[in-house]
C-alpha cells in the first residue's frame, strides 16, 4: 500500500513538473479577442457566507495595440495576453451586480499566471467594498476554455473564480459566454431536446439511423460555426430534415 502511495505521489510531482517546463505559449494557446462575456446561469451564486448573491457579471476585453513583457508593472485594469510570443496588452473591465442591484465597475489588478502549470488562466485581485471587511478583498482567476467538439483555438467560455484572500474556501465560480457562444449553447440544448422527443418505435432501422445522423451532423456544424446566422440556419435545416424522415405505418 505504501509503495502504491509513493508511486502516486511521484506521478503527481511529475505532472506538476511537466506543466512547469512547458513554454508560456504552450500553456497559453487561446488568444484574447475584443468581446464581452456575461453570466447566463439560473442558479443562485453566493459570493460570501453572508448570503450576498451575484446577479450580474460581465468581463470585457479591448486590445490596446501595445507589446509588453510578462515582468512589466501593469496599470490597473490591464493585462497581457500570454498566448502570443510578443505579449499583447489588453484592457479588462469587470462589472458586477449584487443582489439584483445595478452593475458596478470594479478595478482589477493583474497578478500574472494563476498557477505555474495551469494553462490559459490569469490571476487578478479586486476589492468589493459593498461586502464586509473579511470578504471584500478577493482573488479573481480567469480561465479560458474551448468547447467540447468545437474549435480548439477559440475561447468557448470563461470560468471566473472569486476567492476570498483570507479564506480560500469562500468564493464562487461562474461561467461566462459571449453572445455567439450563448446562442451556440442554446442551439445545442434545443437540438438535444428535439432529438430526445423522437421515439424508436416510430421508425424503421434506416429511418432511425437517419435521425441519429441528422443530430450528429447538425451538432458538429453548430460547434464549428463562426457566426450567428449559420447557427440559426443549421437548426432550421435540422428541423426540416427531421420532418422528412418517414415513420412506420
Amino acid at each position: 500500500m505504501k509503495k502504491v502511495l509513493n508511486i502516486m505521489i511521484m506521478l503527481v510531482y511529475l505532472i506538476i513538473l511537466t506543466g512547469c517546463f512547458q513554454t508560456r505559449t504552450e500553456l497559453f494557446n487561446l488568444h484574447i479577442e475584443e468581446d464581452t462575456y456575461t453570466l447566463h446561469e439560473d442558479t443562485e451564486i453566493f459570493i460570501d457566507d453572508e448570503g450576498n448573491l451575484i446577479s450580474f457579471i460581465s468581463i470585457s476585453f479591448k486590445n490596446l495595440d501595445d507589446i509588453v513583457s510578462e515582468d512589466d508593472d501593469f496599470d490597473v485594469n490591464t493585462f497581457g495576453d500570454f498566448s502570443f510570443e510578443d505579449i499583447r496588452l489588453f484592457e479588462i473591465e469587470l462589472y458586477l451586480g449584487l443582489n439584483d442591484g445595478d452593475p458596478i465597475k470594479y478595478d482589477l489588478n493583474f497578478l500574472g499566471r494563476a498557477n505555474p502549470g495551469r494553462g490559459n488562466a490569469y490571476r487578478f485581485s479586486t476589492t468589493i467594498d459593498e461586502l464586509k471587511d473579511e470578504y471584500k478583498a478577493l482573488l479573481v482567476v480567469l480561465e479560458l476554455n474551448t468547447n467540447i467538439g468545437g474549435l480548439d483555438d477559440r475561447i468557448g467560455y470563461i470560468h471566473l473564480q472569486f476567492k476570498n484572500t483570507k479564506n480560500l474556501k469562500v468564493g464562487a465560480t461562474v461561467t461566462l459566454r459571449n453572445n455567439l457562444e450563448t446562442q451556440r449553447e442554446d442551439a445545442l440544448k434545443s437540438l438535444t431536446k428535439i432529438f430526445s422527443e423522437f421515439k424508436r418505435d416510430n421508425y424503421d432501422q434506416e429511418g432511425w439511423n437517419q435521425i441519429h445522423e441528422i443530430y450528429r451532423n447538425t451538432r458538429a456544424s453548430i460547434n464549428k460555426s463562426l457566426d450567428s446566422e449559420s447557427i440559426t440556419i443549421f437548426i432550421s435545416q435540422a428541423i426540416y430534415d427531421f420532418s422528412r424522415v418517414p415513420t412506420v405505418a
